[in-house]
């Protein structure tokens, strides 16, 4: 039975909520974690991460996920077959010429301005749209009108982005702080996978990586999706 892809708010621990989406197969047998297109035999998981549209802000705690654990300790982990990153950010606390490629938008994005911008919704969806729709090139722009006739989505992303600033806040408090391991010192059975100089880092970082460059802005990789996920998934 196909399930469609309505946000749906979870109730979890000391009064937050998650906010997430499903769609494909509610009874496959192969689990992707976000993603926009169906799949026949898959259940897809749209999770909206903490900080960000309805989900609740997280806690200032410490991650309860052991990077490298022995999968005697966690067991599941033998279960994870495949990661894609879409636009990856590395951890700047280790990546010391993570500012190599980064443009101002991208330094306004991490930075503390955004806090400023994104104060008020209507304040957010401008910063959201002035940064990301307002600077594309032509070519750009006609493969985002594309999209967007295909998946009917005009102005809603911006809006949907818009409705929480919290999580954009702490993107410059996150990238950093120290993850707790460092990418390159993963043994190869913990690292199968994985613009372009954060990109390139954790490409180099992960020992069974592949790397695809997609020319564009910052939304550019979800007019290629299908494609990505179809390479992704054949592997």
């Amino acid at each position: 039975m196909s399930v469609t892809a309505k946000e749906q708010s979870l109730a979890v621990a000391s009064g937050r909520t998650v906010a997430c989406a499903t769609a494909g197969e509610s009874v496959g047998t192969t689990v992707l974690l976000y993603l926009h297109r169906s799949f026949s035999g898959i259940h897809h998981i749209y999770p909206t991460l903490p900080g960000w549209g309805t989900t609740s802000a997280p806690f200032p705690l410490a991650s309860i996920i052991l990077y490298g654990a022995p999968y005697d300790k966690f067991p599941y982990g033998q279960r994870i077959m495949g990661v894609l990153l879409l636009a990856p950010v590395t951890p700047f606390f280790y990546h010391r010429d993570n500012a190599q490629d980064m443009n101002w938008s991208n330094y306004f994005m991490i930075g503390p301005l955004t806090r400023i911008a994104c104060e008020a919704k209507h304040g957010a969806e401008k910063f959201i749209r002035g940064l990301i729709f307002d600077k594309m090139d032509a070519q750009e722009r006609k493969e985002h009108a594309r999209w967007r006739k295909e998946e009917g989505v005009e102005g809603e992303t911006e809006r949907r982005m818009a409705t929480s600033w919290k999580g954009s806040k702490l993107m410059s408090t996150v990238l950093q702080s120290d993850w707790g391991f460092r990418p390159g010192a993963l043994d190869e059975e913990h690292s199968s996978t994985c613009g372009n100089t954060w990109s390139g880092y954790l490409a180099d970082a992960y020992k069974n990586t592949r790397l695809k460059i997609i020319h564009g802005g910052h939304i550019a990789v979800l007019y290629h999706l299908d494609g990505l996920w179809a390479d992704f998934l054949a592997e």
